[in-house]
């Protein structure tokens, strides 16, 4: 069975939804970098930290990602203010989802 529009080609449904679940975690993570409220961005900078922790590692590795590469994301998104980044990160997952789904296609 193949990958459905959008989707990773990795065999089997289970697998394809729980990468999605462990991606919306990080996008959680980066969204919560954009509000207002300081709280919610501390959590995020502490869990997310140097890219080197280990729960956002092994999250990173369920969600097929680079945890260096999400780190310098982040780390961009604040340099940005919380405004910018909101911008920002909606521009970095248009490109990603459109990438991720040329992808599948081209498979």
């Amino acid at each position: 069975m193949g990958a459905g529009q959008g989707e990773p080609a990795l065999g089997n449904k289970a697998s394809v939804s729980e990468l999605g679940i462990w991606r919306e975690v990080i996008r959680r993570a980066l969204r919560d970098l954009c509000e207002s409220e300081a709280s919610l961005r501390n959590e995020a900078v502490e869990w997310i930290g140097d890219g080197k922790g280990e729960d956002f590692v092994d999250v990173c590795s369920a969600a097929d990602l680079e945890p260096s590469a999400v780190a310098k994301l982040a780390h961009r998104m604040l340099a940005l203010g919380p405004d910018r980044a909101k911008v920002y990160l909606t521009q970095v997952i248009e490109v990603t989802d459109r990438d991720r789904h040329n992808r599948t296609i081209d498979q």
